[in-house]
């Protein structure tokens, strides 16, 4: 396999995103991501064994820069837990500014690539591992409700931001994304209380 470099690379997986998040993972066809990326359909099997390999390589990227910029933020010392919760949130959102395609693809086929993948999505609980890991250091500081069940919380903000995000990846116009991430992060410092 060829050595990964330059723009071919780039637009092969930009391609590969809009065709997948155009017509699904099973639906895509490689002669049709050759085509939106401008290069012959064998180019592509110079870069990647298949389109297995392509999702992978999209979901490597997309998690291998979240989880770094993550534990960026967990390591600041002048923030408390619940700002750093905040700051997670919004790397979350920010990461698919301007992508809806991206946010698609993640939406859609994370179950795809659990199903080939060994069922985990590379980095992926790497992310939520560190946001888990605030919810407890803002229950020792007595920031976030000792009677909140944390699994339970990771898994209902988790599903809250990836619906969300599919919101606004199919409508952007009527879910702004800079709403999107303030009235999450009001939701998690001041709740649903008046």
């Amino acid at each position: 396999m060829r050595r990964r470099t330059g723009n071919k690379d780039e637009a092969i997986l930009q391609a590969a995103v809009k065709v997948f998040a155009e017509n699904g993972y099973h639906k895509a066809k490689i002669v049709t991501i050759a085509e939106a990326a401008g290069v012959a359909a064998g180019s592509i099997y110079l870069y990647y064994k298949n389109k297995q390999d392509l999702l992978i390589k999209i979901f490597d990227e997309l998690w291998i820069n979240l989880t770094a910029e993550a534990s960026k933020i967990t390591t600041i010392e002048n923030l408390n837990a619940i700002e750093k919760i905040e700051r997670l949130i919004d790397l979350f959102f920010d990461t698919f500014d301007n992508k809806p395609e991206l946010a698609l693809v993640f939406i859609n086929e994370k179950q795809q690539l659990h199903k080939t993948n060994g069922n985990s999505i590379p980095n992926y609980d790497a992310l939520f591992n560190n946001g888990e890991m605030l919810m407890i250091r803002g229950i020792k500081d007595e920031l976030i409700s000792p009677e909140i069940d944390i699994k339970t919380l990771r898994n209902f903000l988790l599903g809250g931001l990836n619906y969300l995000l599919e919101l606004w990846a199919r409508n952007p116009e009527e879910y702004p994304l800079p709403s999107l991430k303030m009235n999450v992060n009001h939701l998690i410092k001041k709740g649903i209380m008046k």
